[in-house]
């Protein structure tokens, strides 16, 4: 599930310095703590401005091909590996399934999925099987994908190699318009929609987690200007050779991606 942020309740100052909620509260006899409610909601609005995307929900009835559509904020984005590693360890010979990769993840990510359980259609006026689907309504500036390497069902980590790209990861193909699901069949890839959309994103942090589910340690990944620098604790070095580009898309333990769009 993507991690979401409503907007805090702004707080509207009187110049006499006070604001009025369910008390009137008189700040000026307060300064610091004014001075940190400040800096909490200017901190929030930054972060908001950089990493919040919305996902389009969907519920199609499969009698009568009724939508129904809500917007979701998120600020990151979970992708779940286990579904796609024990999908690999069924048809361990299937070449067509292809490496475990961040695309591939964000492709499932996108599909529409059956409910177990039949759901209210408004239109039908009964129970209908029901499909589901999230894709992607507005992209943000910085795209934040968390790799679900902590599988609980399971009580075990996830170590298995996930590629990723250091450039031009394409988010365009999973917005709304062009993946959406329709009553017969997904419109991904339909002839009479426009040419499939391109906007690029370019990898710039990573968080590497080193460990089990029980225990472990944090490593980061910085790119700056075409060096990449590892951050452990208070250790920062070159994160390779040749800039260090290639060393940081060939960890396994990625962990956390950070991408700034084009």
């Amino acid at each position: 599930m993507p991690l979401m942020l409503s907007r805090p309740t702004r707080l509207k100052w009187n110049q006499q310095g006070r604001v009025r909620d369910r008390h009137t509260v008189d700040w000026n006899s307060y300064p610091l703590s004014r001075s940190i409610l400040t800096l909490f909601f200017l901190t929030i609005d930054v972060v908001k401005s950089l990493f919040e995307g919305s996902l389009s929900s969907v519920l199609l009835c499969e009698e009568c091909g009724t939508k129904r559509k809500r917007t979701e904020e998120f600020l990151n984005v979970s992708l779940s590996l286990s579904e796609e590693v024990a999908r690999r360890q069924s048809f361990p010979g299937d070449t067509k399934s292809g490496d475990l990769s961040v695309e591939t993840c964000l492709e499932r990510f996108v599909l529409p999925e059956k409910l177990g359980d039949p759901v209210d259609c408004p239109n039908c006026r009964k129970k209908t099987p029901t499909q589901k689907q999230h894709t992607f309504g507005t992209l943000p500036k910085v795209l934040c994908l968390h790799l679900k390497r902590f599988d609980a069902a399971q009580n075990k980590k996830i170590d298995d190699y996930v590629s990723f790209p250091a450039r031009g990861l394409n988010m365009g193909k999973y917005l709304a318009q062009w993946c959406e699901v329709s009553r017969l069949r997904s419109t991904m890839g339909d002839e009479s929609l426009d040419t499939e959309p391109h906007i690029n994103y370019d990898l710039f942090g990573t968080v590497n987690h080193v460990g089990n589910m029980s225990s472990g340690h944090y490593v980061t990944n910085v790119k700056v200007g075409s060096k990449w620098y590892k951050i452990n604790d208070a250790h920062v070095t070159l994160a390779g050779g040749d800039g260090g580009e290639e060393t940081v898309v060939k960890d396994a333990g990625a962990y956390i991606l950070f991408y700034a769009r084009r």
